[in-house]
């Protein structure tokens, strides 16, 4: 049980270093959340809700694959 709550807060604090730097690098190229979720395919309430941490915590890899796609960055530098 204890390792499970341990695993769970790790992921938690991966999510959130996640949502950080998708944020910083948007901010970084200077690029409105409508202009990146347009640049990805993906709805702006979609990126809103990520970058804020609404929601579920469960993000989608294919998600994460198109904002890292319209970023122009490679995902494993979004998990960095």
């Amino acid at each position: 049980m204890r390792k499970d709550l341990k695993l769970k807060n790790s992921l938690m604090k991966e999510i959130k270093k996640l949502r950080i730097n998708i944020r910083n690098e948007r901010k970084r190229q200077n690029l409105s959340r409508n202009q990146l979720a347009k640049k990805a395919h993906i709805s702006p309430y979609t990126l809103v809700d990520l970058e804020l941490g609404r929601g579920s915590n469960d993000v989608k890899l294919s998600t994460l694959l198109k904002i890292s796609e319209g970023l122009e960055v490679s995902l494993p530098s979004l998990l960095k």
